[in-house]
């Protein structure tokens, strides 16, 4: 019995302190990972939604996952796919999407013509000029080789260039 009481207080003690790395690092990169799910869907409220559920899912992994920024960016990419995917089978009626570029500060012809891109090329670019990752850790939220997302980037500035125009990009 004794063995077991000695035990409880460091547990409780490490529980503690994971608790408050894990908190720092919700709010250190809330505003990101939300913003970046409601550029993916469309809609700052379902952004937000899914940035919470891939928050929670990091949560219940957090001492296992030696780097948390790609592994919560990767699970709200895929959330944000599979809500997608489940949009497109739904009838919606009378519904207007929300923008969320004027919830984060970002103009909205630039996310509308980010949005129109193919979806390869639309998170690589979120991921580097509005979740600010570098090119290196974009490759390991994406599981792509360097070379490719260094390749989809310039291909989607193009793109972009070509959309927006040239001097306004």
């Amino acid at each position: 019995m004794l063995r077991e009481l000695s035990w409880a207080p460091r547990q409780i003690g490490e529980a503690a302190v994971q608790r408050s790395e894990f908190g720092a690092f919700y709010d250190e990169q809330w505003a990101d990972v939300a913003g970046f799910c409601g550029a993916l869907v469309g809609s700052a409220t379902i952004g937000e939604d899914l940035a919470q559920e891939a928050f929670t899912r990091l949560c219940a992994r957090w001492r296992l996952v030696s780097e948390p920024r790609p592994y919560v960016f990767r699970i709200a990419r895929n959330l944000a796919a599979r809500h997608r995917k489940q949009a497109a089978n739904e009838v919606l009626v009378d519904r207007t999407p929300e923008t969320p570029a004027t919830t984060y500060g970002v103009d909205p012809v630039v996310l509308a013509a980010v949005r129109a891109l193919p979806e390869r090329l639309s998170v690589v670019v979120l991921l580097h000029y509005y979740a600010d990752l570098p090119i290196a850790e974009i490759a390991g939220v994406l599981r792509r080789p360097l070379g490719s997302v260094k390749r989809q980037l310039n291909e989607a500035r193009t793109l972009l260039a070509a959309t927006i125009g040239a001097g306004d990009a």
